[in-house]
This record gives structure tokens, C-alpha cells and sequence, in this order.
């Protein structure tokens, strides 16, 4: 069965999850989001600068309040997306 690509915000929203389950490094979030590294690399890129999650000096990424937040209206708007 063919697979649909997911949106935008859902992968960013995937990434959020990931970490937000628990903090991770780049591969293991990499893994639990189902991205390769260099589309990882990208979307992190984005929510590092906009602060949606944060590395430590262990280079362990953390989802920050404003991306606890962030998940919590995109769960909402998914709600009112689905029929």
C-alpha cells in the first residue's frame, strides 16, 4: 500500500513528540520520527531556532514549553481537522 507523505507541521510535530517522550540525540530522534539524517538535520535546524526544543552540551535534545505548547495546538487543530 502506498505510504502518504506527511505535512509539514506533522513531521515537526513527530519531532516534538519524539523528544517530549524522551530527550534524544540526532540519530535516535532521527529514528523514532522515521526521517533520514539530512531531513532531520533540516526540520532541527528549524525548530532549534525557533526554540521549540534545546541540546545540552551533551548535544541531548529537549522540547522546550514553547514546543510543549506548540504540540498542544496542533493537537488541537488536528482535532478539528479529522471527520
Amino acid at each position: 500500500m502506498a505510504q502518504l507523505k506527511r505535512a509539514y507541521f506533522d513531521i515537526v510535530a513527530n519531532l516534538l513528540e519524539a523528544v517530549s517522550e524522551e530527550p534524544a540525540n540526532k540519530t535516535k530522534l532521527a529514528s523514532k520520527a522515521n526521517l533520514d539524517t539530512r531531513a532531520t538535520q533540516r526540520y532541527l535546524s528549524l525548530i532549534l531556532k525557533t526554540k521549540l526544543i534545546d541540546v545540552d552540551s551533551a548535544h541531548t535534545l529537549r522540547i522546550t514549553p514553547k514546543g510543549k505548547e506548540f504540540l498542544e495546538e496542533y493537537r488541537k487543530l488536528k482535532l478539528y481537522l479529522e471527520f
